[in-house]
């Protein structure tokens, strides 16, 4: 009884799991169509900053990210006078 529970649970387990891979396919397409097709008109800022070490200097990266399908447009990079 038991053993025949476990059976059909793994079982069950194993068909979710394929269903999981396929949707993800499908996502991973329909997120690819997405960039290729988007026009990029909400866009957003993301501002990273890099410390430097005892040679190089700190910087900030700005980066220009697009909020619909979230490509990155652009990257600028501002060198800071400082050094870590």
């Amino acid at each position: 009884m038991e053993l025949e529970k476990l059976e059909n649970m793994n079982k069950k387990a194993k068909e979710l799991k394929e269903k999981i891979i396929k949707a993800e396919a499908q996502l991973k397409k329909l997120r690819e169509a997405l960039k290729s097709s988007c026009i990029h008109d909400e866009i957003f800022l993301r501002e990273v900053y890099h410390s430097g070490t005892y040679d190089d200097h700190a910087y900030t990266d700005t980066i220009t990210v697009c909020s619909v399908c979230e490509k990155y447009l652009k990257t600028e990079t501002e060198t800071h006078s400082w050094f870590g």
